[in-house]
């Protein structure tokens, strides 16, 4: 992103008046009563899987004969199934994704990292969002063949086609028709770049969730680029992550950055730079999204001044016993969602309960506008928290979200190389493995206010 594009989407954000920016595109005009499509880093044309449908094409939603019709007895035309992740052993349920039949073609997303506000994707015929099983209904689905479905996440996006939607019945889809793209070919991905971490090799994790081809070096074609931090290597060696948080307009090309946990030498080790902080700041304030575990978001806490003072109440203390007893906050609509989740994904058998495994002490407690997501009342701890930016703007202009994860997935042995590194690739999940996978799509979808449902 340019530096007059970036101070350009600065004043859309504070005015309130993105639509008179253009949306997505520097040149365009804003959406219809759809809303756009939310932008970004998009990965072009893509066959859409099953139904081999283009991921940036699409033309009208309804397809061929059909359309809508009466129905007998309060029947309804209806399309339902589960949302999947892409993730390749044992995918579980995604809630919160958006299902539509788009009301024409589906735009094509910016190379730019960009607002994606919830409930502004492609203009639709008919729209729901899953549950938090992953299962949804659709209603009032055009009857007729080869009928194109959207399956949206914020920039994870899949289009394919339901060979047959019949009148007044409803048509279930099957699994491998509703999982979210693992690689270009089945659809749209956000661009993300990962810092390696010594001690959380969340690269590992990441390779079960997509095809492994989707994780080269910055100048490979995949969509998660590998920088080298204080974790794993890769042949040929990865460029310093210095080259990513030191540059602004390198980080304009992502959607989302992660930072896992590069703590080597306890929290001795320095600060971040004050130019690279001021860096992540601006990205994440024009919609980037970045995604911290423990010492990769170190910065938060010990740069001077706090570049979000007063978010949380830092306390580096020893670890907690593990696996530790933990809470979900169930008191916002994403919070009951997610405990609901854990339980329907085995990690929780008490609704609003989880045992934390590797589990950090490292937050006491947040202040808004910062939302608490799992806590341990013994010690007090918070494991997990996200927040909106920019701080004191109007909600509805808020596009950036940053997430704190206080526990560790997988620590990579010394000297790493990736994938060498990755041996569980073709296992399942671990608990801590789906808490984050779970996170993931929440921090890499569309953005709103925690306090409503998802739109």
């Amino acid at each position: 992103m340019t530096a007059s594009r970036r101070l350009v989407m600065a004043l859309c954000l504070s005015l309130a008046a993105a639509s008179a920016c253009g949306g997505d595109d520097d040149g365009g005009t804003a959406s219809n009563a759809g809303g756009t499509s939310g932008s970004a880093s998009g990965g072009g044309s893509a066959a859409g899987g099953a139904g081999g449908s283009s991921a940036s094409g699409g033309g009208i939603g309804i397809g061929g004969s059909g359309g809508g019709v009466s129905c007998p007895g309060g029947k309804k035309t209806t399309v339902s199934g589960t949302i999947y992740a892409p993730t390749k052993v044992s995918p579980d349920p995604l809630p919160n994704v958006a299902v539509y039949v788009p009301a024409g073609a589906v735009k094509p997303f910016d190379p730019e990292v960009a607002c994606v506000r919830c409930g502004e994707e492609s203009p639709s015929v008919t729209r729901t969002v899953s549950k938090s099983d992953g299962s949804f209904v659709l209603e009032n689905v055009p009857a007729g063949t080869d009928v194109t479905l959207v399956l949206q996440a914020g920039r994870w996006r899949r289009q394919i086609k339901v060979p047959t939607v019949t009148a007044c019945e409803d048509t279930k889809l099957a699994a491998e028709q509703t999982r979210l793209p693992r690689n270009q070919s089945e659809g749209d991905i956000p661009k993300m770049a990962l810092q390696t971490g010594y001690v959380d090799g969340l690269e590992c994790l990441l390779t079960k969730i997509l095809d492994p081809a989707e994780l080269t070096a910055p100048s490979g074609s995949g969509r998660v680029h590998l920088f080298k931090g204080s974790g794993a290597d890769a042949s040929p060696a990865l460029p310093a992550s210095s080259t990513l948080w030191g540059d602004p307009e390198k980080l304009d090309d992502y959607d989302v950055v992660f930072f896992p946990c590069d703590f080597t030498s306890s929290s001795t080790e320095p600060a971040m730079p004050p130019s690279a902080v001021a860096n992540l700041k601006a990205y994440v304030d024009v919609g980037g999204r970045l995604f911290l575990t423990h010492g990769g978001g170190k910065w938060l806490k010990e740069n001077s001044p706090a570049p979000y003072p007063g978010i949380a109440q830092f306390n580096n203390q020893p670890d907690p016993t593990s696996p530790l007893a933990s809470l979900v906050d169930t008191s916002f609509p994403k919070g009951q969602i997610f405990a609901e989740w854990l339980v329907a994904v085995g990690v929780s058998t008490t609704l609003g309960q989880i045992a934390v495994e590797s589990a950090q002490w490292y937050v006491d407690s947040v202040a808004a506008p910062a939302q608490r997501w799992i806590h341990s009342p013994s010690p007090v701890t918070v494991q997990h928290f996200t927040f909106n930016t920019p701080i004191g703007a109007a909600e509805k202009d808020q596009c950036g979200r940053i997430l704190f994860s206080n526990f560790h997935v997988k620590a990579p042995p010394s000297n790493a190389t990736y994938p060498a590194h990755c041996t569980d690739v073709d296992k399942p999940l671990t608990t801590n493995e789906k808490v984050i996978e779970f996170m993931l799509f929440d921090t890499t979808g569309c953005v709103q206010s925690d306090k409503d449902p998802v739109k």
